[in-house]
């Protein structure tokens, strides 16, 4: 009888035990020079009507160029955030999507209520696993109504596998 409540109450604890995630380690660029911060610009994003590219980044000389992810890299997102300006409305919905000009995925969903006075809306969105550009492809942000709408992006390149 005591063997019996005894492999009841290992059976019972155990199948309470916080379940842990495996872990490969944190997500980081191989070198500080990798890092990336992209902003949209007033481009239309290919393929895709309504949207805009997030295509431009700062450089170190403090000017600003435009941005594509080079042969055999890929671009992996960390954070991103967005902010739109809206005609009047009570729920955001931002997408942060790629395309190539003819087929476009979306990778992330945010979404936020409007603020009433100023009728802006946007937040930051993490993403510890990571998003994925790839070259060939351009990341854009679609805000269904919005008259105004702004992303950043942070991350860093990485080398294609």
């Amino acid at each position: 009888m005591r063997t019996n409540v005894l492999m009841l109450v290992m059976t019972l604890a155990l199948s309470v035990a916080p379940a842990r995630r495996a872990m490969a380690g944190p997500l980081a660029p191989a070198k500080v020079s990798a890092l990336r911060t992209v902003g949209s610009a007033q481009n239309d994003c290919p393929g895709v009507t309504g949207a805009r590219a997030i295509d431009s980044t700062s450089n170190a000389d403090l000017t600003n160029g435009s941005f594509a992810v080079p042969a055999g890299s890929v671009f992996v997102i960390t954070s991103w955030d967005w902010w739109a300006q809206f005609p009047g409305t009570t729920l955001a919905q931002a997408f942060l999507l790629v395309s190539n000009g003819t087929n476009n995925q979306t990778l992330s969903i945010s979404s936020v209520p409007v603020e009433a006075v100023s009728l802006r809306a946007g937040t930051s969105v993490q993403t510890p696993d990571g998003l994925v550009v790839k070259s060939g492809q351009t990341a854009c942000l679609f805000v269904g109504s919005a008259t105004t709408q702004v992303a950043i992006l942070h991350g860093f390149l990485a080398k294609d596998n």
